[in-house]
């Protein structure tokens, strides 16, 4: 399963010199250990039009990739949730801002247990085009 996850990137980002400058959000996990059902929301904003989307990563494949709809946009949450209960708000640090035309690439790290001081989440944040 991890191999067609990765061919999938892989054609993606072969296909993206072909696309418009748009803004992707690519995060990769590269945990050792993963407990107590993890899940993470992110909701996007559109700072164009004002339209929210939600984005939920359950961790069930090792990269998820969101494509933000318009130029601008805005991250409004970010809760890394364990068992449906434990909440970590602003997981990562992302709720910074409207971001304009910016790409960023998120690696988790280390293992994903409730313990969140065992977590290492790297943002690197680029613009494409």
């Amino acid at each position: 399963m991890t191999r067609y996850w990765l061919l999938l990137l892989c054609l993606l980002l072969l296909a993206a010199p072909s696309l418009p400058a748009k803004s992707i959000i690519q995060i990769e996990s590269r945990l050792q250990k993963i407990q107590n059902y993890p899940s993470w929301l992110i909701l996007l904003r559109n700072a164009d039009d004002g339209s929210v989307i939600p984005w939920l990563y359950d961790f069930h494949t090792p990269y998820l990739l969101i494509f933000p709809e318009g130029h601008d946009y805005q991250i409004l949450a970010s809760e890394m949730r364990f068992n449906g209960k434990e909440v970590l708000h602003n997981f990562c640090d992302l709720q910074d801002g409207v971001l304009s035309g910016k790409s960023m690439q998120i690696v988790l790290s280390v293992s994903l247990v409730p313990v969140f001081e065992t977590l290492r989440c790297d943002v690197i944040y680029y613009s494409r085009g």
